[in-house]
């Protein structure tokens, strides 16, 4: 032992390299010592919150990336003419086999046959995905269309826009108001019979992520205990 301390100081390298990090230990010690003895005065605790308190706010203010629609809980409605009845209720008695709405006007996004309406003359869809609204019409020949009106309410609804149409006599119209999407066509008196199609894009609102809420918390946390501490002190 005494040997290869003896070799140990005998070699420059060796001492300038040993002495080199307990240097940068030693400042990096005192360094952190100086900071935890900043952060025990009362005064300086005070600083500290309402500054983690705002970083969290602008960090859950940014807005985060939407998730789409899927897993979001939409309810749909169909009216015609001046008919008061909702025809995408199952209780009205035209609702397909196969759609969301068999069960109900309020359904759970996930990507299968969303909201339906049959008759002896029209088919009639409405069909989500995650970010996506495809309205159909089909109609059998020999019978026309009256004017419709399809309102769906959703509170992930963001923005609206129109990504292709076929349907005629001016297509499709939309307007989206708060959370509830109002879309509309005038009908056709036309009755060769047709299969119309309509896409519309649809951005969702953003929700904060997990991890800024969690620094949210942390300076609400913060701003709690400086006012105990205070009155502690006082």
């Amino acid at each position: 032992m005494l040997k290869l301390l003896r070799d140990s100081l005998a070699n420059p390298k060796l001492v300038e390299t040993g002495l080199g990090r307990w240097a940068h230990y030693s400042s990096r010690w005192s360094e952190l010592d100086s900071s935890a003895r900043w952060v025990q005065k009362e005064g300086n605790i005070t600083r500290l919150a309402p500054l983690v308190l705002l970083l969290a706010f602008l960090t859950v203010i940014t807005p985060a990336s939407a998730d789409g629609l899927t897993g979001t809980t939409v309810v749909g409605q169909l009216y015609f003419s001046v008919d008061p009845h909702n025809y995408f209720d199952p209780a009205n008695g035209y609702v397909p086999s196969g759609f969301q709405n068999s069960a109900g006007t309020t359904v759970v996004i996930n990507g299968n046959p969303t909201f339906g309406f049959n008759d002896s003359h029209n088919l009639d869809q409405a069909n989500f995905t995650n970010n996506m609204l495809t309205i159909s019409d089909k109609n059998a020949p020999g019978a026309g269309a009256l004017n419709w009106e399809m309102i769906f309410t959703d509170s992930a609804f963001a923005k609206v826009s129109k990504v292709s149409d076929t349907f005629d006599n001016g297509g499709l119209s939309c307007s989206l108001v708060g959370d509830v999407l109002t879309i509309t066509w005038a009908g056709d008196t036309f009755n060769g019979g047709w299969n119309f199609n309509a896409v519309f894009d649809i951005k969702t609102t953003s929700v904060p992520e997990p991890s800024s809420l969690l620094l949210l918390g942390a300076g609400l946390l913060g701003l709690m205990g400086t006012t105990l501490l205070r009155k502690r002190l006082a």
